[in-house]
Order: structure tokens, then C-alpha cells, then sequence
């Protein structure tokens, strides 16, 4: 019985570790290309343009940082990506989206007006004439991108986009959550569920903290022998590992505090129960 119990918790172990340890390695994938590679593409382009001053290149990659930093940023880049494919598949792109690009604009209308020197009003960014073309030119640019030699590519962004979705982190929490009920079912124990979830939280911030090394080691090589003019941030992903680290080792001694206090209890109980028998 012992043994099935144990291989039963490492099993679960197992894939409760699969399941964290992936989707922060998602995240953070999420975050590199979201917040930063794709603002350093964007920089890339502009520096391209020779009429630019110094000047004008310093403001414009300080909106782009600023701009790739907003939390709304996240769903405008998912909505994007998902209307790829369904561009692909025929269907035109949703009035959801627009009003998601509108909506981001209106808020931004201050660093969009700056970076792109121009003087829109929130009232033209409403406008239909403005609805129209961003319907007409998402379409457009979808079915060039959407011809047959990029399907591959098309069917990677379409997935990452719906592993990236606040959709799939639900889905991610509820597996979280039904792996440590079945870990509390495997012990009958309203707390014995902690131990195994802590070691695999260290467990896993230790190999994205690895991992973080390994990419920094291949960045620098990469960097050194390709003419590759992106720079990437990759602290987020320390930041990730030695947080899961210390989450888990955190979790680990709260398991050994209450373990410790029960197993007192325990104790306590049939000494004074034998004392209580002694004076009868």
C-alpha cells in the first residue's frame, strides 16, 4: 500500500511539475516576444529610415519601450494573432478586434500621435472610415501572409496565440487545482498535499533557473557570430525560477510547522488521556 501510494504521488508529482514548469517557460517565451522582440523589430525597421535624426531615434525607441510595456498590450497581440487564422479560414477579421485595436489606440493616442508624427483625435480613431480601413487592410495583409508557403508558420502563431490566451491560464489553474486535490486524495490528508507541491515549485524555478543560464550563454554566442541587432531583456525568467524557488521552499516549511504541530498534538493527547486513567 505504501508503495502504490508513493508511485501514485510521484506520478501526479510529475505532472503537476510538467504542467508549472511549462507554462513559465510559456510566459516567459509570452514575455520575451511580446514586450520585447517585437518592439525591437519595430525599433529595427525605423532605423532603417535615414531621414531620422539621432534624436528623433532616441525619442522614438523610448515610446516603443513605453508603449510594449502596457498590460493591454497583451490581449491586442493575442487578437491579432488569432485572427490570423481565422483570416486563413475565410472569415473576415471580427468587429471584436477592431474595437480592441480602436480602443488601444484612443487609450494611447498621446504616444501613437508622437511616434508616428502625426495629430489624430480620438473622434477620427472612432470614426467608421477608420473601422473600414483597419477591417480592409488586416484582411489584406492576412491573406498575403495566409498563402500556402507560410502555412507552417501560420499554424505555430495560431498556436501560440491559444497557449498564450487567458483562456488556456484558466485551464492551466484548473489542472493546478485538480492535481493537488488528487495529491490531498492520495494521502487522505488535508495538508500532506503541501510537501510534494513545494519540492516540485523549487524543483521547477531550479531548471528555469538553469535554463535562464543556458539562454544567456547561447545569446552571447549568438550575438558574437550573427549580425543579430535585437536586444533581449532575459531577467524576467530569473526572476520567474528563483521566484518559484523561494514560493516553494516557503511551502515546504509551512508543511514542516503544521506537520510538527499535529504530530505534537498527537502526542499530548493519549499522555493525558493515560493520566486521566491513573487517577481513576
Amino acid at each position: 500500500m505504501k508503495f502504490l501510494k508513493h508511485l501514485l504521488t510521484f506520478i501526479v508529482s510529475l505532472l503537476l511539475f510538467l504542467t508549472i514548469f511549462g507554462y513559465t517557460l510559456i510566459l516567459n517565451v509570452k514575455g520575451v516576444i511580446e514586450h520585447q522582440v517585437i518592439g525591437e523589430v519595430v525599433k529595427s525597421t525605423i532605423s532603417k529610415n535615414t531621414s531620422l535624426t539621432e534624436e528623433d531615434h532616441k525619442r522614438i525607441d523610448e515610446i516603443i519601450d513605453k508603449v510594449s510595456n502596457y498590460d493591454d498590450v497583451d490581449e491586442l497581440i493575442n487578437t491579432l494573432i488569432q485572427e490570423i487564422g481565422n483570416v486563413g479560414e475565410g472569415k473576415s477579421v471580427s468587429d471584436k478586434t477592431i474595437d480592441i485595436i480602436i480602443n488601444f489606440c484612443v487609450n494611447h493616442i498621446d504616444d501613437i500621435n508622437q511616434l508616428s508624427d502625426t495629430k489624430y483625435t480620438v473622434e477620427e480613431l472612432k470614426s467608421q472610415e477608420t473601422r473600414n480601413d483597419l477591417k480592409k487592410s488586416i484582411e489584406t495583409a492576412y491573406k498575403e501572409i495566409n498563402k500556402d508557403s507560410s502555412k507552417d508558420i501560420i499554424n505555430i502563431v495560431s498556436t501560440y496565440g491559444k497557449v498564450t490566451s487567458k483562456t488556456s491560464t484558466l485551464y492551466v489553474i484548473g489542472i493546478i487545482i485538480v492535481l493537488l486535490v488528487l495529491l490531498g486524495v492520495i494521502h487522505l490528508s488535508l495538508y500532506k498535499w503541501i510537501k510534494p507541491f513545494g519540492i516540485v515549485l523549487a524543483v521547477s524555478g531550479s531548471v528555469v533557473s538553469i535554463i535562464y543560464l543556458v539562454f544567456n550563454v547561447l545569446y552571447d554566442f549568438i550575438v558574437k557570430n550573427v549580425n543579430l541587432d535585437i536586444k533581449i531583456d532575459t531577467k524576467t525568467i530569473l526572476i520567474y525560477g528563483v521566484g518559484e524557488i523561494l514560493l516553494g521552499i516557503v511551502i515546504i516549511i509551512i508543511y514542516m510547522i503544521i506537520n510538527k504541530l499535529l504530530t505534537k498534538k498527537k502526542k499530548v493527547e493519549p499522555t493525558l488521556m493515560n493520566n486521566s486513567n491513573l487517577t481513576i
